[in-house]
């Protein structure tokens, strides 16, 4: 499968911190990068499309960062990736998790 299209948005006035990705037309996450971590808000639809964020996000942080994973929702563009990343059936009843999925940048 081709990986989702990503695009960087432009920061639109908000935090420098904080960086946003419109994937495939269809959803905006956000990257927060703090000093020790990144929090990425919302893991979307499917293992390609997440992996083409985090690939986003490593080009544009530091290394040896900690990745923190929330989901704000479980609808499936927003929450599906981190279960089907796990080898699991998403479900999705939760309101919110949180996972840590390892270190962003090495």
């Amino acid at each position: 499968m081709a990986p989702a299209p990503v695009i960087h948005l432009p920061n639109a006035g908000w935090d420098s911190r904080i960086l946003a990705f419109q994937v495939d037309r269809l959803v905006t996450v956000y990257g927060v990068v703090t000093t020790n971590y990144v929090v990425l808000i919302d893991t979307l639809f499917s293992p390609s499309a997440l992996t083409t964020v985090l690939d986003a996000l490593r080009a544009r942080v530091e290394p040896n960062r900690q990745l923190i994973a929330v989901n704000t929702h479980s609808h499936w563009d927003h929450a599906w990736a981190i279960a089907l990343s796990l080898g699991q059936t998403p479900a999705g009843r939760r309101r919110s998790s949180v996972t840590d999925a390892g270190q962003i940048c090495s």
